[in-house]
């Protein structure tokens, strides 16, 4: 794309609206975030991105507080 190998730091939303200038009714608006992906994947270098996926049961987390107190059991016993 011309206008983003001109200027790397446009940002998508100003192609999208461009591209709507160029070809009027030819996209639908639902079509933009397809752009911002396409951008990211084939544009210049980003920063780093630690994607998060958090899978349910897959870890837990705890704050470290002391909870003897509550005397929590499970299926009788205590825990």
């Amino acid at each position: 794309m011309p206008l983003l190998e001109k200027e790397p730091s446009l940002q998508p939303i100003t192609l999208f609206e461009k591209l709507e200038e160029i070809a009027p009714g030819q996209l639908e608006r639902s079509q933009l975030r397809t752009l911002q992906r396409r951008i990211v994947i084939h544009g210049p270098e980003q920063g780093v991105i630690f994607r998060q996926k958090h899978t349910p049961g897959a870890m837990g987390i705890s704050d470290y507080t002391w909870a003897n107190e509550l005397n929590i059991t499970l299926a009788g016993t205590h825990f």
